[in-house]
């Protein structure tokens, strides 16, 4: 800021402070932020002590009920469309594989093969949407640092996902996609001449509705203690108030 237009409004707030240095991406927490130190000459010992870097000995504290609960259903809401989206995009162009399938029986595959070429096919596309997206996100994290939201800004290092979260996306995007072929498969007879689709009324379960509101319970219970636990209270006396003479 001081080097450009309003430097020179701006300049006279510190007091004509001499520039003798700039902060390093490691002491911003965003490209956005404005921040300098201001020297002195005249503080003595007592009134200033020595940092000798960023964050050390701050205190860690965990993740409350309440925060867990929140951090989950975020995820739940995050993540729940995109396995739909994965779910549908899978299952577009069924009937145009349905035939392909017919045809590899005409030339002799038979049934098992038939579910391993597809399942092959499903995880191929997979993968490779998989690539594009990490060439879309490779490129789209280096726009980050020209937004501003509220006030808050993040380097395009900072963008980027654990290995550990990168490994499970990899692995269950392909895993996702093959599930959903097969699934689809089991109500499709492939024939060399043709393609049978069975239809049977099934027999609702009762089991697997209740497992997402046993979880939210489950998730709600260590909240519900906490808020049911009294808080403690110290006892004080009260001393007489000071006499001015």
């Amino acid at each position: 800021m001081l080097e450009s237009g309003d430097g020179p409004l701006f300049a006279p707030r510190l007091g004509g402070a001499r520039v003798v240095g700039t902060i390093a991406d490691e002491g911003l927490a965003g490209p956005g932020e404005l921040a300098y130190y201001l020297g002195s000459d005249t503080l003595s010992e007592d009134q200033a002590s020595r940092a000798d870097g960023f964050g050390l000995g701050a205190p860690t504290e965990g993740f409350g009920p309440v925060l867990m609960f929140l951090i989950v259903i975020i995820f739940v809401v995050l993540l729940l469309p995109i396995a739909v989206f994965l779910g549908a995009a899978v299952r577009f162009g069924g009937e145009r594989r349905d035939r392909r399938m017919a045809a590899f029986r005409l030339v002799g595959a038979d049934r098992r093969m038939t579910r391993r070429i597809a399942a092959g096919e499903a995880a191929a596309a997979a993968l490779l949407g998989v690539a594009v997206g990490g060439v879309l996100f490779a490129l789209g994290r280096q726009l980050v640092p020209l937004f501003t939201l509220f006030n808050l800004s993040v380097f395009a290092a900072d963008v980027r996902p654990g290995l550990t979260a990168a490994l499970v996306i990899t692995l269950a995007v392909p895993t996702l996609a093959v599930a959903v072929s097969m699934i689809a498969l089991r109500g499709v007879v492939v024939e060399p001449l043709g393609v049978v689709r069975r239809a049977a009324d099934t027999r609702r379960r009762l089991w697997w509705r209740l497992i997402l509101p046993l979880l939210g319970l489950a998730l709600l219970f260590p909240s519900s203690a906490t808020s049911a636990t009294p808080p403690a209270t110290a006892s004080t006396r009260s001393r007489p108030a000071p006499r001015c003479c």
